[in-house]
């Protein structure tokens, strides 16, 4: 006997794609009432322009280029906080 519950995951990948689909709406609507394509291009140009970037390589090295600043970012912010957590828990009146 087939049950009437509706079934979450197929819940949850109309509810996915519907989001998708109003998220491209939205954005191409705003581009086309905003009328400049230099600021606020459709995502269309965005993905025509993702997608020659990818073919020509340059995307995976801008994309290399910005996680290793993320990554050197992440590694001084985790140092000045390690050193000031670790100089506050040594100092109890130092607390903030």
């Amino acid at each position: 006997m087939a049950s009437n519950r509706p079934n979450p995951t197929t819940n949850r990948a109309v509810a996915t794609i519907v989001s998708l689909v109003l998220l491209l709406g939205v954005w191409a609507g705003a581009a086309a009432l905003a009328g400049d394509e230099v600021l606020f291009p459709s995502p269309w140009r965005v993905g025509g322009i993702a997608w020659a970037e990818a073919a020509s390589g340059a995307l995976a090295r801008h994309l290399l280029a910005t996680l290793g600043r993320v990554a050197a970012a992440f590694i001084v912010a985790m140092a000045i906080g390690c050193a000031l957590g670790l100089w506050m828990g040594r100092r109890p009146g130092v607390n903030l």
